[in-house]
């Protein structure tokens, strides 16, 4: 079974160690599936391992520039508190989809706890 097959078949069902591992094979496989970086940076996410979710989503991004991708990297960023670098994420993803609802709540996140941290100064 060749990488492409393996994540296109993977179901989300499995058990998360059992999906990261076979992301992994895929990726080892072929490191060109940015969609399996995605993938497993969601899973990532998903178990509190935010700064693999980060290096997987930027792996993910590569040279283009996805706002579903850059979102999720920016909750990533929001969790380890990097709200400067989650914020950039979150303004570049509106930037190219400006109704994308998970960009819209991290930014309004940000600038909201930014406004209630600028009052109590």
């Amino acid at each position: 079974m060749t990488g492409r097959n393996m994540s296109s078949n993977l179901s989300w069902t499995r058990s998360l160690p059992l999906a990261l591992a076979d992301y992994s094979v895929a990726i080892d496989k072929d490191a060109a599936l940015t969609r399996c970086y995605f993938n497993r940076g969601n899973l990532y996410l998903m178990l509190g391992e935010y700064q693999r979710a980060i290096d997987d989503f930027t792996e993910a991004l590569g040279p283009s520039k996805d706002a579903v991708i850059l979102a999720r990297r920016g909750q990533a960023y929001e969790a380890l508190g990097r709200l400067d670098e989650a914020l950039t994420d979150f303004r570049e993803a509106l930037a190219i989809a400006p109704s994308l609802e998970s960009a819209e709540e991290g930014f309004a996140r940000i600038t909201e706890q930014q406004k209630r941290t600028d009052r109590g100064k």
